[in-house]
């Protein structure tokens, strides 16, 4: 929310190229500098993160000069593997093909200007800057998995584990974005409405987007179009068995 710019764009990557790194898998921390997911699965099914992302609020990736130099000068395509682009969103794989993210260096020099990516010569420095009391050590374990190439926190896919230590580390701050509701009205598998106390509403149903489906239990990928179409129909037969 610092940044001038809001939203990702899906018709050119190139306009906001650092709201991008988190779909190439690589280190992603939260507010403590503590990893709290699998990174890879942003890369490969980035429309199933809505539940951890949506806890965390605000979460952060952490990448070096080393990163910013090979996605500024690589085509993507030739940057991330066939099975992870081929898991993105449609949207997503149109806005990679054919792009160089160039204009990156120039994007992450006015996050730094606007405040909402920090910079430093080390890990202990970079720690300092952004109040992330956890982010040293997260970075030496962290680079540690990919020297060995498996990943014993989170167990990721080795062909995101790239490590995090040419000359200057960046810490960005990134906010959730989502096209539907995250955390909305609780129901019951009924879709009834339930209160503080999950007990269900009296005549109150939810459908849609407007359930919580992308937190506990439902798991859902996409538009959720099918959730849609189902959760519509269990609310009317519910509400017609009185």
């Amino acid at each position: 929310m610092k940044s001038a710019d809001r939203f990702v764009s899906l018709s050119d990557c190139n306009d906001t190229p650092v709201f991008s790194l988190p779909l190439f898998g690589g280190l992603m921390v939260n507010k403590h500098g503590s990893r709290f997911m699998d990174e890879g699965t942003m890369a490969k099914h980035a429309m199933y993160c809505g539940e951890p992302l949506l806890r965390e609020g605000v979460y952060y990736m952490v990448i070096d000069d080393g990163l910013i130099d090979e996605l500024a000068t690589t085509p993507i395509m030739d940057f991330i593997s066939e099975d992870a682009f081929g898991n993105m969103a449609p949207g997503v794989q149109m806005g990679f093909m054919g792009k160089t993210l160039t204009a990156l260096p120039e994007k992450v020099q006015q996050g730094i200007d606007e405040g909402w990516i920090w910079k430093a010569d080390s890990a202990e420095a970079l720690a300092e800057a952004c109040g992330m009391e956890n982010l040293a050590d997260t970075l030496e374990a962290y680079n540690g998995y990919c020297a060995t190439g498996v990943d014993e926190e989170m167990f990721k896919e080795a062909q995101f584990l790239r490590a995090v230590d040419t000359d200057s580390l960046y810490v960005v701050e990134l906010d959730i974005a989502a096209w539907v509701t995250l955390g909305g009205i609780k129901t019951d598998g009924y879709c009834r409405a339930v209160d503080a106390d999950a007990n269900p509403i009296p005549g109150l149903f939810v459908a849609g987007v407007d359930g919580d489906f992308w937190a506990v239990p439902y798991f859902e990928g996409g538009s959720a179009q099918g959730f849609c179409v189902g959760s519509g129909y269990l609310a009317g037969v519910t509400a017609a068995q009185g």
